[in-house]
């Protein structure tokens, strides 16, 4: 009995592997107005973000949040 829930979770766990990090485009989000100082550094570090993970990078602003 105990074997055969080890070979299940294993199982579970062989699938969770296979899934690449990051699949969809990395979003972040900005507390601040576009203009700025915290949008401008932003955009920097989501271009570097966007060369080393080989993913989209987006910087959305939304000021309050």
């Amino acid at each position: 009995m105990k074997l055969a829930i080890f070979l299940c979770g294993l199982a579970f766990a062989l699938d969770a592997l296979a899934q690449s990090f990051p699949s969809k485009p990395v979003k972040i989000i900005v507390g601040y107005p576009p203009g700025g100082s915290g949008d401008f550094l932003t955009r920097l570090i989501a271009d570097e973000l966007q060369k080393a993970l080989g993913v989209g990078v987006v910087a959305e602003n939304r000021p309050g949040g």
